[in-house]
């Protein structure tokens, strides 16, 4: 299926699209050489993982457009709302 350009979505609340350079990076992170583990994991490959979590608020927090002193990423809006 395949979207036309004329079209208009208006249902973001379900779903959104993503950033091609999202898509970019997590294709590299979460291929067979990439570093998927689990970021809670002590191994070398769940700190890996678990650094590139926590340098992925680097350049939004430093983006000028925030002012609250922490940035707090979530699974989703349940626990965001939680």
């Amino acid at each position: 299926m395949s979207t036309s350009t004329n079209m208009v979505y208006l249902d973001y609340a379900a779903s959104t699209p993503v950033d091609p350079r999202v898509i970019e990076t997590m294709t590299g992170l979460l291929s067979r050489d990439g570093d998927f583990a689990n970021p809670s994991s002590n191994h070398l490959a769940g700190r890996r993982s678990r650094e590139h979590i926590d340098l992925s608020g680097s350049p939004l927090a430093g983006s000028g457009s925030l002012t609250c002193l922490l940035l707090v990423c979530t699974s989703g809006v349940t626990v965001s709302d939680n």
